[in-house]
C-alpha cells in the first residue's frame, strides 16, 4: 500500500511539473512562441544577444489595467538593460537600448548560470539564475526589502536599428 502511495506521489509531481512548465513556457498563436530560432550561433549555455527575453505581468494601477513585460536585452560586451513596457515584444525592438534605458547592468556567465544587478533610483535589485536553451530562470532579490520573485524570461528573436 505504502508502495503504491509513493509511486502514485511520484507521478502526480512528475506530471505537475511537465504541465506548469508546458503551460508557463508557450504562448500560443503567436511568433514568440518558446524556441525562438534554433539556427543562432551560440549554445544552449550562452545568453542570447539578438533579441530580447521577457516576462508577462499584470500591471494593475488606479484605473489602468493590463499586460505590463519587462523585457531583458543582453549585449555582447557584457552589458544587460532591463526595461518595463506594455508594448509587444515586436514592438519593443525600437525602445529598448544602452542609450535610452536607465536599468543596465553587466551579467557574468558561467557554464549555465547568469548573474547581473540593476541599480534603480531607491533600490538596487540581484538576478540569478540559469539558462536554459531560450529559457531565462531567474531569482530576483530587492535589496532594499529583501523580497525575492522567482521568474522564468522567454526569449524571442528581434531585430535591432541600433546595437
Amino acid at each position: 500500500m505504502k508502495k503504491s502511495i509513493y509511486i502514485l506521489g511520484i507521478i502526480l509531481l512528475s506530471l505537475f511539473g511537465i504541465l506548469h512548465f508546458t503551460s508557463a513556457s508557450t504562448h500560443k498563436g503567436s511568433r514568440w512562441e518558446k524556441g525562438g530560432d534554433k539556427n543562432n550561433k551560440n549554445s544552449e549555455s550562452q545568453v542570447r544577444t539578438d533579441g530580447v527575453y521577457f516576462k508577462n505581468g499584470i500591471m494593475k494601477a488606479g484605473s489602468h489595467s493590463g499586460s505590463n513585460y519587462t523585457y531583458l536585452r543582453f549585449y555582447d560586451d557584457g552589458t544587460v538593460v532591463v526595461d518595463q513596457s506594455a508594448s509587444k515584444p515586436e514592438q519593443v525592438a525600437r525602445i529598448i537600448s544602452k542609450k535610452k534605458n536607465e536599468g543596465k547592468g553587466t551579467y557574468k556567465v558561467r557554464n549555465d548560470e547568469i548573474s547581473f544587478g540593476m541599480r534603480q533610483v531607491t533600490d538596487y535589485q540581484a538576478y540569478e539564475g540559469k539558462i536554459m536553451s531560450d529559457t531565462l530562470r531567474l531569482t530576483i532579490t530587492s535589496s532594499n526589502t529583501g523580497f525575492t520573485l522567482e521568474d522564468n524570461f522567454y526569449f524571442v528573436p528581434l531585430e535591432f536599428k541600433e546595437q
